[in-house]
């Protein structure tokens, strides 16, 4: 059963696991991995209104050796950071967004878009990316997370922006975001909100109090909130 933790609402839920068809289509929109859904699953949700995007990683890279490929790693999920400026690394992900658009995914979320190469240099490039992308998915829709020091130049290529770990955290244990890093959080508001694009939050938890401090927060801030566990599994009861 589900994790009384967990919370949703009806805009948008976030989901890494497979199956659950009846759950996800409680929702307008959702964001699933396009290998977990065969594309008879995907049109069943489409069918009842629902709009899927699928998951997308434009700074790292899970699958085996390439040549885009840097030495360094993600140490939490073992990801290979990428040269996101390597050609075969943008036909890569396009030939990704085509397949998932082709299989009846309604487009895209963005996520890693603030690995460090991205970080530290590499921000022409990431955008670069993203616009090859806009330009497969079209009129679809395009959700990315996080990427704040992007904004400016992503916003207009994007319609909507997920805040992942907006009030709570997984890391270094599951805990409220702490005084300043609250602070911080809060800060970005305006300047997300003053794109007019969509906003939308992801916390985590994994007790009830836990789940309601960030649903609490959310509701005073005015943002939507989703509370799932750290491998984004979790489904509101």
């Amino acid at each position: 059963m589900p994790s009384t933790s967990y919370r949703g609402h009806g805009d948008l839920l976030v989901y890494y696991g497979s199956g659950q068809l009846p759950a996800l289509a409680a929702s307008r929109r959702v964001v699933l991995q396009p290998d977990h859904y065969t594309t008879g699953e995907i049109a069943a949700l489409t069918a009842q209104g629902v709009s899927s995007l699928a998951y997308l990683s434009v700074g790292e890279d899970t699958g085996p050796m390439a040549p885009w490929q840097l030495a360094g790693k993600n140490p939490v999920w073992g990801g290979s950071y990428v040269d996101v400026a390597h050609p075969g690394w943008h036909e890569h992900l396009r030939r990704q967004a085509e397949a998932a658009l082709a299989a009846g995914f309604t487009g895209l979320l963005l996520d890693t878009l603030e690995t460090p190469p991205i970080l530290g240099g590499h921000r022409r490039a990431a955008l670069a990316v993203v616009r090859e992308l806009r330009a497969v998915v079209a009129g679809g829709y395009m959700l990315a997370n996080r990427g704040h020091a992007l904004l400016a130049d992503l916003a207009p290529l994007v319609d909507g922006f997920l805040f992942e770990a907006f009030s709570t955290t997984w890391e270094d244990g599951y805990r409220a975001l702490r005084g300043r890093e609250l602070l911080d959080n809060a800060a970005r508001l305006p300047g997300l909100r003053a794109t007019g694009r969509e906003l939308f939050v992801l916390d985590y938890a994994n007790r009830p109090e836990l789940a309601d401090f960030a649903v609490s927060r959310g509701a005073n801030l005015e943002v939507p909130v989703q509370v799932t566990n750290r491998d984004v599994t979790g489904l509101p009861g």
